[in-house]
């Protein structure tokens, strides 16, 4: 991870956790960033305990409000454009556990 992506991720944690936070979404976590070279354009990957498809749809709408709160908390000569996507790492992660668990159940017993 870049500097720039650090720097940005942890703007955007407080930013997005603090102020754009809804019950619906159930906790919502900023996973990490990736900006592109040029830095005219940030991925940022997203997670929630509840609604994913709403989650992203509802930062997406507010990117622009939210690249504008992020211009004012970092100092870049360029804020890139924000696109928000659904970070499933934690669930393909529980998953591959759950397969291997599957494959090799004498693990289980020797816990």
């Amino acid at each position: 991870m870049s500097k720039v992506d650090s720097v940005i991720l942890r703007a955007l944690m407080t930013i997005v956790v603090g102020e754009y936070a809804h019950p619906s979404f159930g906790l919502i976590s900023v996973n990490r960033v990736h900006t592109s070279r040029d830095l005219h354009n940030c991925t940022v990957y997203v997670s929630s305990t509840e609604s994913k498809d709403e989650l992203t749809k509802y930062l997406n709408r507010k990117a622009g409000m939210i690249q504008h709160e992020l211009g004012e908390a970092v100092l870049l000569r360029h804020i890139p454009k924000l696109y928000f996507k659904f970070d499933d790492t934690g669930e393909y992660l529980t998953r591959l556990n759950t397969l291997i668990e599957t494959v090799d159940p004498e693990k289980e017993d020797q816990k």
